[in-house]
């Protein structure tokens, strides 16, 4: 602990050295000096993109406690850290990987590497060669790479990418894998992709991916020339022939590949941040309002952080994401301490770990939450409020999620004249969904996603400060009126139809659920929310419900589920088994 408080010290130290002087008499700079500072501690080089898991990222909770706890708040569960463990956005790979041909072995990490997707197991089979591994009928799109070839039991090698962007939807090599699978290869061999650099052609492993419950091992481009050339094929020429669209290139192969994987997830610990300041009302001191924001980023990105730059390791510093909606949430839980003898109910704050990571520290909140906390009233959530546009525009949804939600936003005070974009449903991408799935009461603010997103330019000097400032004054009176109403306010369900996949994937479908996308087993795809109206509710579907096949086909996590979704066509019976308590139940659902 002695020296956590030193790292603290020695950063914050530098942080506010480097500071820009600014003219301390400026009143309008005297209002948002405390935002700025915020948000320059932790979205500092020095915090290194505040990924969970790390001792930055700790040190980026403990500056957050101590700010709050300075205020009067009162830490809650082990000294205001709430701890969970998760599985981060890194596998790391397990002792004695081997890949050998016809007995013969190669090196890892030189001529081939495991890949994240990959099962641990011990596999011995002849290939076949499936070209780009495509196996497509929809919407009159067709394309089948294994006609007329037996790939049951075989290792499937095949190259990444697709010869076309028509099917770009269905390139994912962790897609590809599943249909290998689905057809009864053993295992999938990918072929490393053309690159200048010859030495360092192999993917690096650094991704955080389901399980496809098979082994996939990626190979360079000489072994495949190799073993093709004794079997009198031209790999460059066949790699030529296959980028036109018409042509399909498959064989059986009589090589036997013997290889044994192993993939280990790693397991971190980190926090929630629960503060809490008591109302005075006797009675009402035991109802909450929950302010929070996620304090989390990405570290140095890469492959399968959630990047858009996934191949440019750099410090993500994430100052719109999400020092600002943290450092609004300190400075408006900083005014409101200062006038607590105004609020009737209890103000809780939370600022939650491991949000990118699939809201994993909101929803350890709402399934641990403190016995202190009482009954959660409202929620309000801060996430991205650092941008506000030339119009001055802040969107707010969850308006509907409670009687009176509309017309308190709109009757709060605006003194800034903000132009408030009101939307209904309670369910989007960031930690309120958690509540609102509780059946709490939400309001989500946010300024929008923009080009630095999830970059590294996601910088302090780019944020709106004034900006910031006038939100967090809009906050403070919607927050004064809730805590004040002589009733809690009435949760109400929205129609939502907003979905979180997880990805950017787009589907002519939807069952209408949320899916945990915290797992990393191969047991199934629990559903965590099922959407009111929406398919999956009509058939009988419940929160909790474990997916384990779709159609007959297996689904062994959210990939799977992911891939089997995107078989599906409007107008079609579906017929989907869960686990419930233990038990297989089977629902006809009617998309």
């Amino acid at each position: 602990m002695k020296l956590l408080k030193l790292h603290l010290f020695l950063i914050f130290a530098i942080v506010v050295s480097c500071t820009p002087s600014r003219n301390l008499a400026d009143p309008t700079y005297k209002e948002t000096s405390k935002l700025r500072n915020h948000v320059n501690f932790l979205a500092s080089d020095s915090l290194k993109g505040r990924l969970p898991g790390t001792p930055e990222s700790d040190i980026a909770a403990k500056y957050i406690k101590d700010q709050l706890q300075s205020y009067g708040y009162k830490p809650l569960a082990a000294d205001g850290f709430q701890t969970f463990d998760l599985v981060i956005s890194q596998k790391k790979l397990g002792n004695d990987n081997t890949f050998a041909i016809d007995g013969k072995p190669f090196q890892q990490g030189k001529d081939f590497t495991v890949l994240p997707i990959s099962s641990s197991d011990e596999v011995s089979a002849k290939v076949t060669f499936v070209g780009h591994g495509l196996s497509i009928d929809q919407d009159g799109l067709k394309k089948d790479d294994y006609q007329n070839v037996n790939i049951k039991g075989k290792w499937a090698l095949m190259l990444f990418g697709a010869p076309s962007d028509k099917y770009n939807l269905y390139s994912r090599y962790q897609s590809k894998a599943v249909v290998a699978r689905d057809k009864g290869a053993v295992g999938v061999i990918f072929v490393a992709e053309p690159t200048d650099d010859l030495d360092n052609e192999l993917m690096p492993f650094a991704l955080r991916e389901a399980g496809v419950g098979i082994p996939c091992i990626q190979v360079t481009r000489a072994i495949v020339n190799e073993y093709m050339h004794k079997e009198s094929r031209d790999f460059p020429t066949v790699e030529k022939n296959l980028a036109n669209d018409i042509n399909t290139i498959n064989y059986e192969s009589d090589f036997v590949v013997s290889a044994r994987t192993k993939v280990e997830s790693i397991r971190v610990n980190t926090h929630n941040v629960v503060m809490m300041l008591e109302g005075y009302d006797p009675a009402l001191k035991n109802e909450s309002i929950v302010i929070g924001a996620h304090y989390d980023h990405l570290g140095f990105g890469g492959r399968g952080s959630g990047s858009r730059r996934p191949n440019e390791l750099a410090i993500h510093n994430g100052a719109d994401d999400n020092a600002s909606g943290v450092s609004l949430v300190m400075r408006l839980a900083e005014r409101l301490a200062k006038q607590k003898e105004q609020l009737k109910r209890s103000v809780v704050v939370v600022l939650f770990g491991a949000e990118e990571q699939g809201i994993v520290g909101s929803k350890y909140f709402v399934a641990h939450t403190p016995k202190e906390v009482g009954r959660i009233a409202a929620m309000l959530n801060f996430d991205m409020v650092g941008r506000l546009n030339k119009q001055r525009n802040i969107q707010i949804s969850g308006v509907g999620t409670f009687e009176q939600g509309e017309e308190i936003v709109k009757s709060a005070l605006n003194p800034d004249n903000l132009k408030l974009t009101l939307s209904k449903g309670g369910f989007g991408p960031s930690d309120h969904a958690s509540f609102y799935a509780k059946q709490i009461p939400v309001l989500y603010f946010t300024t929008g996603v923009h080009m630095d997103y999830h970059t590294p330019n996601d910088l302090a000097e780019k944020l709106d400060y004034e900006g910031i400032h006038s939100i967090e004054l809009l906050a403070k009176d919607i927050v004064k009126q809730l805590a004040n109403l002589a009733k809690a306010p009435i949760y109400q369900h929205v129609g939502d139809s907003y979905i979180n996949s997880g990805t950017h994937r787009k589907f002519k479908v939807t069952l209408g659920i949320i899916p945990d996308f915290t797992s990393s087993g191969s047991d199934g795809m629990r559903a965590d929310v099922i959407s009111e109206g929406r398919p999956a509710y009509k058939a009988g579907m419940q929160a909790g419900d474990i997916i384990i096949s779709i159609n007959k086909k297996p689904v062994l996590n959210v990939q799977d589920y992911m891939q089997r979704l995107s078989e599906l066509k409007a107008g079609e019976m579906v017929e989907i088994i869960v686990k419930r308590n233990n038990e297989d139940v089977i629902l006809q659902i009617q998309l």
